[in-house]
């Protein structure tokens, strides 16, 4: 019974946490991505930008601690298959986590989704430009 009512009260919390995610306002000149999204835009080696993008779904998985370390406190001591359903529950809500859509806008934060000239160029993030061959060499 207290481990159905610990899995509950996870879920619950999750719901929560992704609704308020969902329905928040962004800013006007915000980015929505996926935390590896927002990491993605950063150059190599530039710290503001990283840092920024590490506090990405914070709230997120502030949460799913918070709600997982709770279940396990409902557990019998002795209950290890309690327990791990709540690891188990924990580790799903983390990946809703690194799933979900954020709003975001880091300093010198670049779309590593960049269009570029010719099909046969790629944008490279790090550099900040397009590479491959030039229109000559596209066949």
């Amino acid at each position: 019974m207290k481990r159905e009512k610990s899995i509950v009260l996870l879920y619950s919390a999750i719901l929560l946490t992704l609704s308020v995610m969902l329905f928040a306002t962004a800013p006007a000149l915000a980015t929505y991505g996926t935390p590896v999204d927002c990491m993605s835009g950063c150059r190599p080696g530039n710290n503001s930008c990283t840092q920024c993008c590490s506090h990405v779904g914070e709230s997120c998985y502030s949460a799913c601690r918070q709600e997982g370390y709770k279940c396990v406190r409902n557990c019998l001591s002795w209950d290890q298959e309690c327990r791990n359903g709540c690891f188990s529950q924990m580790k799903n809500c983390n990946n809703n986590c690194s799933n979900t859509k954020y709003s975001f806008d880091c300093p010198d934060w670049v779309d590593p989704n960049q269009p570029c000239p010719y099909d046969c160029q790629m944008w490279n993030p790090a550099s900040r430009s397009c590479v491959g061959p030039s229109m000559n060499g596209c066949k």
